[in-house]
């Protein structure tokens, strides 16, 4: 998973993991809200596990 800031394309975080799991993709964005002054627009590829993780979570997801 890869995290950018879209105006600045920076990168705030990378997370790789052997599984791509619910759990996985709820500690990267906890990580990386922590640099966020607001909820930001996650976006992902279309796997499965990220929509119900990001909603749970109260954040945006839009996929590519």
């Amino acid at each position: 998973m890869l995290q950018q800031l879209l105006d600045s394309w920076e990168i705030v975080g990378v997370m790789v993991t052997e599984w791509r799991t619910s759990m996985d993709v709820i500690k990267f964005a906890r990580e990386i809200l922590k640099y966020c002054e607001n909820k930001p627009v996650i976006k992902t590829d279309r796997g499965p596990w990220y929509r119900w993780t990001l909603q749970r979570l109260g954040l945006k997801h839009e996929y590519e």
